[in-house]
């Protein structure tokens, strides 16, 4: 893909948090409580649910290393959990007669199996020491568009208001360079359609297309980046999926030829309308199944 982006860089703290518990309540139903911070400080969680499991969420903003972001990461679960230590008592509390069996930190992006190790330990310190935890207590690590991954579209179809995609508005200075007679992908598109079988009087019509559609394909994934982070991200990971069964389908030799890419298209729109068509509309659908088969062919996926 050209510069997918990751919902990394989309929420603050606040905001993960509360699309978090939205997501949470959705997963547990009635189970699933909150737990505010406003009366006498913060406990170590955000919810919890009477079977057992703690949630505590993190949102980097902005974009780190993926050093910066273990440390950020591992000094967040280190400053909770010794509020989940120091709370004990209140903990037990809210549980009882039951117990802790599960700490789970939801975040929007985990990079290192160093954070596990690091919650591991943390479990380790609690375990047989706390009343408030089970003998196999356990401090998890979970990306909240893999954990929630059910819940995202049901959240999606119960909020529609949240996703508003406008009509694609490409970048106009973008699109001006990449339509240059020589710029690289204007002429690999000009190389596969003569390859490809186009007729000599289309082909620099169909460069032009291509461009286009390329640039209305990246507009609307940047709305929906907007409108619905967790979608984009799972979004992009189809995807990156179907790219790498594209290109094991050219690089078999396969003789292609541009009836071949129109049934790529169309394709690619019915494999994401399965897998989206509940909150993306048909246009959307259009223009993002286009927009990505220009991609390929600009930056040879697809290339005979």
């Amino acid at each position: 893909m050209s510069d997918l982006a990751s919902i990394v860089d989309i929420y603050n703290g606040n905001d993960w948090q509360q699309k978090a518990e939205s997501l949470l309540s959705i997963k547990y139903g009635e189970d699933f409580q909150r737990v505010p911070d406003e009366h006498k400080g913060d406990w170590g969680i955000e919810g919890y649910t009477m079977s057992g499991f703690a949630f505590q969420c993190y949102a980097p903003n902005k974009l780190y290393s993926t050093q910066d972001l273990y440390e950020h990461q591992r000094s967040k679960i280190t400053d909770d959990i010794r509020k989940f230590k120091e709370n004990s008592e209140h903990l037990g509390k809210l549980i009882r007669p039951n117990r802790f069996s599960r700490w789970i930190f939801l975040t929007t992006i985990h990079t290192s199996k160093f954070l596990n190790q690091h919650a591991s330990n943390k479990a380790t310190e609690l375990r047989n020491s706390y009343n408030h935890v089970t003998e196999d207590f356990q401090i998890l690590v979970h990306e909240g568009q893999n954990y929630f991954l059910e819940e995202i579209p049901r959240f999606q179809r119960l909020n529609p208001k949240t996703l508003r995609l406008q009509e694609p508005a490409p970048d106009a200075e973008e699109l001006r360079t990449l339509l240059q007679t020589d710029s690289v992908a204007y002429q690999t598109l000009l190389r596969k359609l003569r390859a490809g079988g186009v007729r000599a009087q289309s082909i620099a019509d169909g460069a032009e297309r291509y461009i286009k559609d390329y640039s209305s394909g990246r507009s609307i994934l940047e709305e929906l980046k907007k409108s619905s982070p967790e979608i984009r991200e799972m979004l992009d990971k189809r995807i990156r999926s179907l790219e790498k069964d594209i290109e094991n389908k050219y690089a078999s030799g396969i003789n292609l030829n541009f009836n071949e890419v129109n049934l790529d298209v169309q394709r690619f729109k019915d494999d994401v309308r399965g897998y989206a068509g509940a909150f993306l509309d048909a246009n959307a659908i259009d223009y993002i199944a286009r927009g990505t088969i220009s991609d390929w062919l600009i930056r040879c996926p697809m290339d005979f």
